[in-house]
């Protein structure tokens, strides 16, 4: 699997470094994220783009529905989503990948 977090035991906080996301530019990139969760579903985290630092969270991604069945290979991936106003990092958002099949083309690039 090319997207991983990192966790220390026994409390399960996040390791700062050592994450690997999937960006919504089908790139996974070393990531860095806070120890804890901010809520139920996501974790403040960061990547670096040019140099520049790009701020977001970490979630998980699964497949989507088409046709009204799940894909025979159900698949998950650790991604990346950046806040809005950071268009000059050239990441495009997650919702162009509203096509089920283009979505699950991209997290299945992630395995």
């Amino acid at each position: 699997m090319k997207t991983f977090t990192k966790q220390t035991y026994p409390w399960g906080l996040y390791a700062k470094n050592g994450s690997r996301l999937l960006c919504s530019d089908g790139v996974v990139r070393a990531a860095e994220l806070k120890e804890t969760a901010d809520t139920f579903f996501s974790v403040p985290a960061s990547i670096k783009i040019r140099g520049k630092r790009v701020t977001g969270y970490y979630t998980g991604e699964e497949q989507q529905w088409i046709d009204g069945e799940k894909e025979s290979n159900f698949l998950t991936c650790c991604s990346f989503r950046h806040h809005d106003g950071q268009e000059w990092a050239g990441l495009p958002d997650w919702t162009t990948y509203a096509d089920p099949a283009k979505y699950n083309a991209l997290i299945a690039s992630a395995q």
